[in-house]
């Protein structure tokens, strides 16, 4: 009888730890909400994110608008109008016309490349055989706070596309 009772004990063990070393799934049905918590992304699985507001959680929550694609981690603006995906490693060829941001609306998609942010990718950060590029760091407003993992911040504005320098140098996320 102990001795049953000792195998099923270590199973459970094994079990349990066989699952705790398990990696999670890389796609899972998650949330990524808006700084002032108003407006969320529901992202799931078969790649497709909807932009709620998030008074109304829940399956019955009316969607404002909708993209065909899965994000694991984006920015949401305060008032749920655009989503802001980046790539923050650049693989090789290491060109200026690879795009880097992307810019999710209602009516669209507008992407930016690597050109607008620095002059010579291959001057950036080695990261494994990529290159490492800062990214979309924040949202202030219809801003976007772009950090180009040279030592320089821009701030992009997400309607108009316009782009400013804001800082030489990192941490400086003041308003552009």
């Amino acid at each position: 009888m102990r001795a049953a009772t000792l195998l099923l004990l270590l199973h459970l063990a094994f079990a349990a730890f066989a699952s705790a070393i398990t990696p999670p799934e890389p796609w899972h049905t998650h949330k990524i909400f808006s700084a002032n918590k108003r407006f969320y992304a529901r992202v799931t699985p078969d790649g497709k994110t909807s932009i709620k507001e998030a008074r109304r959680l829940g399956w019955f929550a009316k969607s404002l608008w909708s993209t065909p694609n899965y994000f694991e981690y984006a920015l949401l603006s305060d008032d749920g109008s655009f989503l802001v995906s980046s790539n923050t490693l650049i693989a090789p060829p290491f060109l200026k016309n690879q795009m880097v941001i992307e810019i999710y609306h209602r009516d669209g998609v507008k992407k930016l490349n690597l050109g607008l942010f620095v002059n010579d990718p291959r001057k950036l950060q080695d990261a494994m055989g990529f290159k490492s590029f800062g990214g979309a760091t924040a949202l202030d407003g219809d801003w976007i706070i772009v950090d180009n993992g040279a030592g320089k911040i821009f701030a992009v504005n997400a309607r108009t596309g316009k782009l400013r320098l804001k800082t030489e140098g990192k941490g400086n996320h003041s308003r552009p």
